[in-house]
């Protein structure tokens, strides 16, 4: 009895694509990179299939990813808008995200072990804390301005 061999056949254009698409087993990945409107990698955007599968970027903004064919990819990170593509071949990706209008905050409440609640509801203790102030305290972690306030 002869052992059956499961092939799939990957569309290669270039050598540039045939070194982004790396075969694991039955396996095909994509390489690739997202960056924002003006070409700088965004770290740790996510990358989510529509069966819930999420992968997130490196700190160089580049990822590798299954190739499932046909399937409807989201590619998101915060400040920018998300991105949906259908994966139709095993080319290599750049995504490129548009930034979206930073939006106004008009009031942030930090609380204790995630607990989130308006500031009138909580049960303890609120501080107001200026963006001035935070901006002085010239902390390199933003959290550390915040301590005894």
């Amino acid at each position: 009895m002869v052992d059956s061999v499961k092939k799939q056949a990957v569309p290669l254009t270039d050598s540039a694509t045939a070194a982004a698409v790396t075969n694991t087993g039955d396996t095909v990945f994509i390489k690739g990179s997202v960056t924002n409107s003006t070409g700088e990698p965004l770290p740790s955007a996510s990358i989510e299939y529509p069966n819930g599968k999420l992968y997130t970027a490196g700190a160089d903004g580049s990822f590798s990813i299954p190739f499932i064919p046909n399937a409807k990819v989201r590619f998101s990170a915060v400040g920018v808008a998300a991105q949906e593509r259908i994966l139709t071949s095993a080319n290599a990706l750049t995504i490129q995200l548009q930034q979206t209008a930073p939006e106004q905050l008009e009031e942030v409440t930090v609380t204790a072990l995630g607990i989130s609640k308006k500031s009138r509801s909580v049960g303890y203790a609120v501080s107001e804390v200026d963006g001035s102030d935070i901006q002085t305290a010239k902390e390199v972690n933003f959290v550390n301005s915040l301590a005894g306030r």
